[in-house]
């Protein structure tokens, strides 16, 4: 892995001589990605957005927003630079993985020698790829206007779970974009629920009724199975009491599930990314997203991989507690 200036001018001299470039974020794209991804298009104009399925629904109100397009599942392989965003593993772009050829890789999360091959710079010391973007745009020269500064605030508000999990440097960072114009304000209320629709608290609803649970000293996995809004009933399950939550839906000819950790679980060492990882790598799944948020997509049944996801997690849990 190279150091972070090195890094921010190799890319910066690829860009320049490029014809097309994609920046690709990882499967399930989430607000971070999304943010630091618009940023960076409109930093670096010969470049689009990639990502590997569909947006969450937070990621979709940010590009929405910022009146931003995307390519869905593009070729890599068609671009002459890559820039892979905000992936802990290749394994979070999917099928994508397979087509990727030279490319650069910026990140937030733990090093992966998986990434080593390519032109890989993470720190993962920095709560968000958002603010490691500002970082480089400043390297770089790059100049910033109030659309870059608001991406990046959407992405950094979004990584920092709307700032409880901020330290010293991503307050500096939010004070000078905040300097372009942007309000906090916005940012907030364009990506908090004003309240829960009707449609939400049926699933919820029905994710209670088809609950299954587990549980291990002070510890409790709860598992469900709904139509529509995973991230949702995930919350209400934590909200609920429990420490783990899953909650399953079946998509087209596949599934997708999203996974919450509750604090006590994260001090505990528990990480979805690690518990999905798992799943992932034994039957060939998209995983992605952070140690107490994270989500798991692919073809499928829904039962099988919630039951392995709640198996993985009692074991280790019984292994810490």
């Amino acid at each position: 892995m190279m150091d972070f200036e090195s890094f921010c001018k190799l890319f910066y001299a690829r860009a320049q001589n490029t014809h097309s470039g994609l920046i690709l974020t990882h499967c399930l794209t989430d607000g971070d990605a999304a943010g630091a991804a618009i940023a960076l298009k409109n930093a670096f104009h010969k470049f689009e957005i990639g990502i590997p399925d569909n947006p969450t629904k937070i990621a979709r109100k940010i590009f929405n927003d910022l009146n931003t397009s995307f390519l869905t599942s593009p070729d890599p392989s068609s671009f002459d630079a890559v820039l892979v965003i905000d992936a802990g593993a290749p394994q979070m772009l999917g099928n994508l993985a397979t087509k990727l050829g030279e490319a650069f890789v910026l990140d937030h999360h733990s090093r992966n020698p998986e990434w080593e091959k390519y032109i890989y710079f993470t720190d993962e010391t920095r709560v968000s790829c958002s603010e490691i973007v500002f970082d480089m745009l400043k390297n770089t020269g790059i100049a910033m206007n109030q659309k870059i500064a608001k991406a990046l605030a959407y992405g950094i508000f979004s990584d920092s779970a709307q700032f409880q999990i901020a330290d010293a440097r991503t307050f500096k960072t939010m004070g000078e974009l905040v300097e372009y114009g942007i309000r906090i304000q916005d940012i907030y209320e364009n990506l908090t629920e004003k309240s829960i629709d009707i449609s939400q608290r049926i699933s919820a609803m029905k994710g209670f009724q088809r609950l299954m649970f587990r549980h291990y000293k002070n510890f409790l996995i709860a598992g469900t199975i709904v139509s529509a809004h995973e991230g949702s009933v995930c919350n209400a399950l934590v909200n609920a009491g429990a420490d783990v939550a899953f909650v399953g839906s079946v998509k087209n000819s596949g599934f997708r599930m999203s996974g919450r950790l509750s604090n006590e679980a994260l001090k505990l060492g528990l990480k979805l990314p690690e518990i999905f990882g798992k799943i992932a790598s034994e039957v060939s799944l998209n995983a992605g997203g952070h140690d107490g948020a994270a989500g798991i997509s692919g073809e499928g049944e829904v039962e099988f991989v919630l039951n392995a996801c709640m198996e993985v997690a009692e074991r280790w849990i019984r292994e810490r507690a």
